[in-house]
């Protein structure tokens, strides 16, 4: 009995089968089945990592045909085009596929199995892990240096407010000078329409003190909010560093990776450390500015109640 073509030596048979392709970052497989008159049909699978270690998982329908070793492939929306066309060997579909900057590749599919084809995805998932991990470590990162430089430069001018305090504190008692002295010329006035004008100005200057007191509080309720934004900052920067390297590395962290966000963590904690001393001594400094800020205001609306008495 004469041989049939599929088993002759070198001459390529029916191609039915799974055939994987495979790289670091990706694996397909393409499972063929061809009819007697050369007619294909089959699914593409493709598992792959995308930008920030996502996975892509595709499944696609194919039809096609083979014609030796010439093979054309028909999908719908796959690849960007519909027909991928290469050629067939003994144990191999080699396809030349157009990737998504117009570069044509060459994706030589061996012959395999469904089991391998899953095994290569499971690596190209863990890698996908690795990428995803360590992108997150390094925002991570990023993160907290921009918390450390943040704190820094609140601290800075919120002691450079502190440094302010005593002028607020005169001022507060320049506008009060004004008012006693504009009362000291008022209990010497006979005239009653005098008298009234100089409470009027009394009046107005503690008006110029409620002004005052607006400016002050838009300054140090801003600086509290900053700090209180910072405080909850460094807390959850500080309880992210708790995370153990253990855990980290079950997620697929590189250790070099690992490293640098361990170093940044070290830098963070130092920093909410100082920024918890600092930002207390600063809180203490708002409360003595609030206390300052009410004893002006008793003494104003005080020297407002003689004035009007005076009229």
């Amino acid at each position: 009995m004469a041989a049939t073509t599929s088993c002759l030596p070198g001459v390529i048979g029916r191609i039915s089968g799974a055939y994987v392709f495979h790289r670091p970052n990706d694996v397909a497989m393409l499972q063929i089945t061809e009819a007697d008159n050369g007619q294909l049909t089959g699914t593409f699978s493709d598992v792959a990592v995308k930008a920030g270690g996502r996975i892509e998982s595709i499944q696609k329908p194919f039809t096609g045909v083979f014609d030796r070793p010439q093979i054309t492939l028909t999908f719908g929306d796959l690849f960007g085009h519909q027909n991928v066309s290469g050629i067939v060997s003994l144990n191999a579909v080699e396809l030349q596929i157009v990737n998504a900057t117009g570069t044509v590749e060459a994706w030589r599919f061996e012959r395999s199995s469904a089991a391998e084809f899953n095994e290569y995805a499971g690596v190209v998932r863990r890698s996908g892990n690795t990428v995803a991990a360590n992108a997150a470590l390094v925002r991570a990162a990023g993160g907290y240096s921009q918390a450390i430089n943040a704190a820094s430069s609140w601290m800075t001018s919120s002691n450079l407010h502190v440094s302010k305090i005593p002028a607020i504190e005169q001022n507060y008692r320049r506008i009060e000078s004004q008012m006693e002295s504009i009362i000291q010329r008022q209990r010497v006035t006979a005239n009653g329409v005098d008298r009234s004008q100089l409470a009027v100005a009394v009046n107005q200057g503690d008006v110029a003190g409620s002004q005052f007191d607006i400016q002050v509080e838009q300054v140090w309720n801003g600086i509290m909010r900053g700090g209180n934004s910072l405080f909850s900052v460094l807390s959850r920067d500080s309880a992210d560093c708790r995370i153990s390297d253990a855990d980290i590395r079950s997620k697929g962290a590189s250790p070099e990776t690992l490293a640098a966000w361990r170093a940044s963590c070290n830098q963070v904690l130092s920093a909410k450390a100082k920024f918890d001393s600092g930002f207390k001594y600063i809180a203490e400094r708002y409360g003595e500015v609030k206390q300052i800020e009410a004893e002006a205001t008793r003494h104003r609306q005080a020297l407002v109640s003689q004035a009007n008495r005076l009229r």
